[in-house]
């Protein structure tokens, strides 16, 4: 993920595995069933290392980019549509296929 070299999380990414194995599962929401990816998201989420420096900013990116862009404003619980949409990255229907 290139994010994490981005923000500085390089070397923490390679020297601590709870940091690895954090990151690693963010990709693996591709496998998830579409309609639960947020709720997967969500768990996986506040499972987030906390003493981690600048791991919630990786989270947030992630969030914002894949599973759902920012709340609109005075929309109550309405979000703008993610840059990349859950059905365009999503692979689960392709791995039952035996494709991914």
């Amino acid at each position: 993920m290139g994010k994490v070299s981005g923000i500085g999380l390089k070397a923490e990414y390679e020297n601590n595995e709870d940091t690895r194995t954090f990151i690693r599962c963010l990709p693996a929401l591709a496998f998830v069933p579409p309609q639960n990816v947020p709720e997967a998201f969500d768990l996986l989420a506040d499972s987030m290392p906390q003493c981690i420096d600048r791991i919630d900013e990786a989270v947030t990116y992630f969030e914002h980019t894949y599973i759902l862009c920012r709340r609109l404003r005075g929309r109550g619980d309405n979000y703008r549509e993610a840059v990349f949409p859950i059905e365009l990255w999503n692979q689960h229907a392709a791995g039952l296929d035996g494709i991914a």
